[in-house]
Formats: C-alpha cells, sequence, structure tokens
C-alpha cells in the first residue's frame, strides 16, 4: 500500500490495501459458539483434507473483526456451503450450528 501510494498517487485507493485483520495476534477472540462448530467439524468423518481447509476458513472468520461484516459474512458462508457440500450429515449439522450463530449474533440470514 505504501509503495503504490507514493508511486501512484492519483491512482492509489486506500480501500484496496486495508485487510481485515484474520489471525491470533491481532483479531477477535473466537467465540463458543465458534468453537463449538470447529469441534464438530474435527469430530466428523469427512476427510482429513477438507476439515483442514473448512477449519482453516472458519478460524479465520471468525478472527475477523464485526466492523467488517461482509468480509465475515462471506467466510461464514463459504464455510456453511463447504460443509453442504460434502454431503455428510455431521458437516451439515455443523453448518446448521454455524448457520444459527450468525443469524443470533449477526442477524444474518444465511
Amino acid at each position: 500500500g505504501e509503495f503504490a501510494k507514493k508511486e501512484f498517487p492519483s491512482l492509489y485507493n486506500e480501500s484496496l490495501f486495508t485487510i481485515s485483520c484474520a489471525d491470533p495476534q491481532c483479531g477477535k477472540t473466537l467465540s463458543n459458539e465458534i468453537k463449538h462448530v470447529l469441534d464438530l467439524i474435527a469430530s466428523s468423518n469427512i476427510p482429513e483434507r477438507y476439515k483442514v481447509t473448512i477449519s482453516g476458513n472458519l478460524t479465520t472468520a471468525g478472527y475477523m473483526p464485526d466492523s467488517n461484516l461482509g468480509e465475515k459474512k462471506y467466510g461464514f458462508k463459504l464455510v456453511i456451503d463447504q460443509l453442504l457440500e460434502t454431503g455428510n450429515p455431521q458437516a451439515s449439522a455443523a453448518a446448521e450450528a454455524l448457520k444459527n450463530y450468525a443469524k443470533s449474533e449477526y442477524k444474518l440470514d444465511l
């Protein structure tokens, strides 16, 4: 961002270089509900490669600040879709738990 601002001041748009914090160092503490969904994913019998990807996506969305609700919503929706795509009942239960959390905590209808 600093390079673009210096070298291309007429084209520079700060919003293109603003990235939400999505890690434990600067992010929001994961809620108990997110931890519960992560536990459901971990204990499911979906393939490990899916667990890793889906859990990583959910953790990233969970760390995002509430002020970036659009990005958080996108992350939650991505995880729900990934869980449902597995066709696994345990993954579907995790998706439903995440939907309920998003609705109760953020008024998001996913």
